[in-house]
């Protein structure tokens, strides 16, 4: 039998959910300490992580065992009292998890998910998951910057590289050659400009001279 009234459970709840704040500061401190900014229940991202880094699209949630309903199975039948209130109080908390976690990665979100022991006995081990996949954005973003041509200077260099593979090592090309040659590529892809070309050019003059 419940002896609580609806206002003293209410805030009974309210003082468990304030508790689990800790595991949340813990991974919040051990991030920034290793030089990590990110912002915190952004309320603009879907379900409200407690840890987002958005120009990664990374979010990070610190789940209570018991809030959020881990073994739940197994941990239900340890509720001795006001069952149907928490059975239906845990179960709504999973499923809205999972909902949270589709959600966001239809969005383009990575998502990451720790519980509240796995925090506080191995802290180091959470914040090296959440950095190697910080990493992983990183590398997509460059991939993702060569490919859509959004940086010239990074597109002219690797297209200089493959025309030094490409070139013949003979005497220097015409004016006219070059003009033919830079046209072609700008038909094709105008991020490459002549200048780069040009500098190609320039580079196999030097080796020929040498």
């Amino acid at each position: 039998m419940d002896r609580l009234t609806k206002e003293q459970r209410e805030k009974n709840m309210k003082a468990v959910k304030n508790k689990g704040s800790e595991i949340e500061t813990l991974l919040m401190k051990a991030l920034w300490n290793r030089g990590y900014r990110y912002t915190k229940n952004d309320k603009a991202i879907f379900g409200k992580p407690d840890i987002a880094f958005k120009k990664y699209k990374i979010v990070v949630f610190c789940d209570s065992e018991f809030w959020h309903g881990k073994d739940w199975e197994i941990k239900k039948h340890e509720i001795k009292s006001n069952k149907e209130f928490w059975y239906n109080k845990i179960k709504s908390n999973i499923e809205r998890d999972k909902l949270v976690n589709k959600t966001l990665k239809q969005q383009g979100w990575v998502v990451l998910r720790f519980w509240g022991k796995e925090i506080k006995k191995k802290s180091d081990i959470c914040v090296n998951v959440i950095i190697s996949e910080i990493e992983k954005a990183k590398k997509m973003s460059f991939i993702r910057k060569l490919s859509t041509g959004k940086s010239q200077i990074i597109k002219n260099k690797v297209f200089c590289e493959i025309l030094r593979n490409k070139l013949p090592q003979k005497d220097n090309l015409h004016t006219d050659t070059l003009d033919y040659l830079g046209n072609a590529v700008l038909k094709k892809d105008k991020t490459i400009s002549k200048g780069a070309l040009n500098n190609v050019f320039k580079i196999n003059s030097i080796k020929q001279a040498a």
